[in-house]
């Protein structure tokens, strides 16, 4: 029986609260982010995503999903994709704080 592996964490730190507010606005239009790497995890794999931005009292914290690997190889950057995996009550705190 194969051992479920803990989400990995995905710690993401923005310095300028501009980018936090456009980046945050378009990934919660496709529920989703891209994120660049040369080790993407595999599709599949549960992650946990701690966001600081400048302006949050603390980190958000909320759930996703790879679901697709880039290797780079065909024109996109090498990276993978990940679902957003949250509840109604952090989806509407983050679509509040972007909406500003």
């Amino acid at each position: 029986e194969a051992r479920k592996k803990r989400p990995a964490k995905l710690r993401l730190h923005y310095h300028e609260r501009e980018s936090f507010l456009l980046e945050y606005r378009d990934n919660l239009r496709r529920n989703g982010a891209f994120i660049k790497t040369e080790k993407p995890l595999s599709v599949g794999r549960e992650c946990e995503f701690e966001v600081d931005a400048p302006g949050l009292d603390q980190p958000l914290v909320f759930g996703g999903v790879v679901a697709y690997v880039s290797d780079g190889r065909h024109g996109e950057p090498a990276g993978m994709r990940v679902e957003y995996r949250m509840d109604d009550a952090t989806r509407a705190k983050l679509t509040q704080l972007v909406s500003r």
